[in-house]
Order: C-alpha cells, then structure tokens, then sequence
C-alpha cells in the first residue's frame, strides 16, 4: 500500500540521525561505563546471566574491563558504519544487537527511550537504507528506483503511530490526563523539572492546554499521518506537530535521550517532495541489489509487527503508556 511506501532518501536520512544518535548514546554511557558494567560492579555478570533464561547479552558473559571496553568499540564503530552507509544493513544489525546485549546485561542502564530506539534499528535489517547517501550507495550504478514499500517500511511507520495512538489512550483512564492536571503532576517534582515545564506550571491556563494537546496530538497524529486524504501535504504539519510534541516534552522534565530518539522514529513519514524542492537534481538511486522476496524478509518483518500491536494493546489493558 502507498500509505507505508518510504522514499530512499528519507530512509537514509532516518539511518544517519539513527546512526548519530547511537553515537551520542554511547558517548554519553561512557563516563559511568565503570559503574555499571566491569568488575566490581554492584549488578554482577553472574547475576545477569541468572535473570535471563538464556544468555543473549554478550556484555554479560564475563566482567572483565577489557571486554566491556572492546565491545563499547564494537558498538561505537556499527554506529559510525550505519551512519556513513556502509554495509548498512549489517551495520544496523549489529548496532541493535550490542544495544540490546547491554541493556539486558544491567536493565539500571535501560530508560523508556531505550528499548522503543532498538526496536526501530531492527526494521532497518530489512530494509534498503543504505541505498542512497552512503558508501554502499557509491559502489554500484543506478537505476529508477526511488521508493520502498514493505512489511519492514510498513513496521517502522507503524512503530511510532501505534506508540503514540496507545499512549493516548493508556492517558484516558484515571482523571489527570482528561481533566487538565498531568502535566503539573508530571513537573511538580522540581528534581526533574525543567525552566520550561516551570514556566508551564505557573499558570492553570497553560496547564490545561498542554495537557489536552497533547492528547489530541498523541491520538489523533497518527490517524492522520495514517489515514488522513492528501497525506503528502498533511504530513509536514502533522509530524511539525508532534516534533513539536517531542520537544516540548524535553523541555519540561529532564528525560535525557528520550524526547529526541522517539522524535527521530517520525521521519520516515516525511514527504519525499520536501527533499525534491531542497534538491535541483534528479533523484535516482542504484537497483535494490539484493532480492526483496527472501522468506526471512517477509516473515520475520510480519512476526515484529504483529508483535508489536499485541505490545501496545497489552501497554493500554494494564493502563500503561507506550511512550513511557
């Protein structure tokens, strides 16, 4: 279906903000890295590898410090790799594995943001996002295609849209959301809040307006970024919208990452005759150069998403929110 067609061009500008983002991830664990993982830690290897049935995590195999310090280099340089394009696939692979391993190896280290950003570096396995604006891309002639559409393109638009349709809806039961107060609730505690959610907090009027915004935002963005006619001109001022959404949620309470890796995931819905109006030259891009019909590209993709509406379902049945 055209609705979760993703223009290459727009994939690949995904991958480099996913790519950068991991970076800064990284370098910011880095100076409480001995803290967390390494010997002498107060959440031990051994312990890990008891909380998980099987041990998937790398990270938690020893807790040597030479280990843990290769493998931060491993991660750092798939992030480097995924953002410059080469072997783009590969590269996302093992960016989301590393990730994964480390947050199963101490979950103290894991926040909301976290796990909803690793689950998008999975959908990027599937797809060609190292078709365009890469090293990969350099390597190969062109061709006509300019677009993908599949159950991976399909599932990194429908990642964001369910996280913020559920979170909506997980907002509806209990009364602080509907009646006007969570955002004052949620900025009370001066430990996290921030100028702006202070400023916010100073007056019941903005309150209000926040808070119901952002319900109107959380559950009515995604059906129009889904649903709406004329999605090419709706888009634009929706994800606007929900940047702005994103945004304003960092401003108001210290979330560190969180704002911006949720914000990130929105850009696969942006147009591609944006970048054709930035851009005076055609756009063509080689031929996909492996085959798109491989069973693991069709089955594994429809078992994530599946898997994904049933999360988000499960999130709202225990009045949870998606988001975080």
């Amino acid at each position: 279906m055209e609705v979760f067609s993703i223009d290459l061009r727009v994939l690949a500008l995904y991958r480099i903000a996913a790519g950068l983002v991991t970076i800064v991830d990284l370098l910011l664990r880095w100076p409480a890295m001995s803290l967390w993982l390494g010997p002498d830690t107060f959440h031990p290897a051994e312990l890990a590898r008891a909380d998980l049935p099987i041990c998937l995590s790398v990270h938690a195999l020893n807790d040597s410090w030479w280990m843990q310090v290769v493998l931060y280099l491993l991660a750092l340089g798939a992030a480097i790799s995924l953002t410059v394009g080469y072997r783009s696939r590969w590269s996302a692979a093992l960016s989301w594995y590393l990730l994964t391993s480390l947050l199963l190896r101490n979950p103290h280290l894991v926040d909301a943001g976290d796990s909803f950003f690793a689950v998008s570096l999975v959908w990027l396995m599937f797809l060609p996002c190292g078709e365009t604006w890469s090293v990969d891309s350099r390597r190969n002639g062109t061709s006509g295609t300019t677009a993908v559409c599949s159950l991976a393109s399909a599932g990194l638009l429908l990642q964001p849209a369910l996280a913020f349709f559920f979170s909506g809806i997980a907002k509806m039961h209990g009364s602080t959301w509907p009646g006007g107060t969570a955002i004052r609730v949620a900025v009370g505690d001066d430990a996290w809040a921030q100028p702006f959610g202070l400023w916010l907090v100073e007056s019941p009027t903005r309150v209000a307006m926040a808070t119901h915004a952002t319900l109107v935002l959380e559950m009515a963005g995604p059906l129009l970024l889904l649903l709406a006619p004329r999605r090419e001109l709706v888009r634009p001022v929706v994800l606007l919208a929900l940047f702005g959404l994103t945004a304003g949620m960092g401003l108001s309470i210290q979330l560190q990452l969180i704002p911006l890796k949720v914000a990130i995931t929105l850009i696969p819905f942006l147009p591609g005759w944006i970048l054709d109006r930035l851009s005076k030259t055609e756009f063509r891009v080689r031929g996909l150069g492996e085959p798109e019909h491989h069973w693991l590209r069709r089955w594994v993709p429809a078992y994530l998403l599946v898997t994904l509406v049933l999360l988000n379902v499960q999130g709202v049945s225990r009045f949870g929110s998606p988001t975080g």
